[in-house]
């Protein structure tokens, strides 16, 4: 059985359910289901303190924090490549 839904109707409309920044996510691992957090490996290890994470930090930030957690740094190097820094 396929969880895709059958028909855009069930697809939120706004996205006020999602985290603002990267340490909510951090702080809400355990909920993310299974599937999604991939690269993570058990999201329920991730502590729960994530207030160094600055607020801006983007998916690719994440995603290099799960690749290095899980001894894959090549990975996180490659995806830290592709960070379009504006430094002031």
């Amino acid at each position: 059985a396929s969880n895709t839904p059958r028909d855009a109707s069930s697809i939120p409309r706004d996205a006020s359910s999602i985290p603002r920044d990267a340490g909510s996510i951090l702080r809400d691992a355990s909920s993310i289901p299974r599937d999604v957090t991939g690269i993570l490996g058990d999201a329920t290890s991730i502590p729960g303190d994530a207030t160094s994470i600055p607020a801006h930090a983007s998916s690719i930030t994440v995603g290099s924090f799960g690749y290095v957690g899980n001894e894959m740094s090549e990975k996180a190097l490659d995806l830290f490549e592709k960070i379009d820094l504006k430094l002031d």
